[in-house]
């Protein structure tokens, strides 16, 4: 399947891509590739993405339908139904939980350094 996957970047050699890989989305200009890694020219650095880890490619300026998707084994297709639901996900009640987390976490501390005061007092 990784074969699919490489025979379809290399019309994207020299042109601004983003890939998705290790739960990480990396920008850059794709420079090429060997059998074990795809070289990109980012911003500020080279980076080197293991082949493997690969989850998706894509040019910069195409839209989501253009993603180059690896499948996983065993594992069937989404729909264009289903990704559309992914990427409308509600990340404001997200990170509303992440913050709340946050804060509840705070208090905890607070709480615990009162009550170490009161037990010294």
């Amino acid at each position: 399947m990784i074969e699919i996957v490489k025979d379809k970047v290399w019309k994207y050699l020299h042109q601004r891509v983003v890939v998705r890989a290790l739960g990480i989305e990396y920008t850059g200009i794709f420079k090429g590739a060997d059998e074990e890694w795809v070289f990109l020219q980012c911003e500020t650095t080279w980076v080197q993405i293991p082949w493997l880890e690969i989850t998706s490619f894509k040019p910069k300026e195409a839209g989501e339908e253009a993603r180059i998707y690896r499948s996983i084994e065993g594992e069937p297709e989404p729909t264009e139904e289903e990704r559309r639901k992914k990427r409308a996900r509600d990340f404001e009640q997200e990170l509303k939980l992440i913050r709340g987390g946050k804060e509840q976490s705070e208090e905890a501390e607070n709480s615990s350094a009162n009550d170490k005061d009161v037990n010294k007092n």
